[in-house]
């Protein structure tokens, strides 16, 4: 016959050890959830800070149109164009060496996005060196759209 014996004691470290590892899987978690928006303002050609009539300046005295990307950290199309479309080489050489980038979080910036009447994300307008909207799509797309979006005008 086989015996057991009993720990005793009042399971603290246990209880411990348990609440420590589901801290744990919670900032896992969070931080897996805020780093899929949490890049954005490294987009080559994008500036997240800068106001969009500094923007525009900014173009004018360059001699290259602004482009404005309306988003929102909620957005499956706008997470979809962040990862898949504006990261690669030749969109992100295009907005780069074409165009002066605003990136505009609609939550953080609603003032802007009301000011161009934006009515859903992903939203990108070019705007002309003169500061006149020339071109405006809504939407995901393919990175061939978006590449021939660019470069349409």
């Amino acid at each position: 016959m086989q015996t057991f014996s009993r720990r005793t004691g009042n399971g603290t470290g246990t209880v411990i050890l348990i609440a420590a590892v589901l801290a744990l899987v919670v900032i896992a978690f969070v931080r897996s959830r805020s780093s899929g928006d949490a890049g954005h303002t490294t987009l080559v050609g994008f500036d997240a800070a800068v106001p969009i009539d500094t923007a525009l300046a900014n173009g004018k005295q360059a001699g290259k149109p602004t482009l404005l990307f309306f988003t929102a950290s909620w957005c499956p199309p706008c997470k979809q164009m962040k990862k898949e479309v504006l990261p690669q080489e030749a969109i992100a050489n295009t907005i780069r060496d074409q165009f002066v980038g605003v990136y505009i979080d609609i939550d953080n910036r609603a003032a802007d996005a009301q000011s161009y009447g934006i009515t859903g994300v992903p939203t990108f307008i070019i705007m002309d060196k003169e500061g006149k909207e020339i071109a405006r799509t809504s939407g995901g797309m393919r990175v061939g759209e978006f590449q021939h979006f660019l470069t349409a005008r």
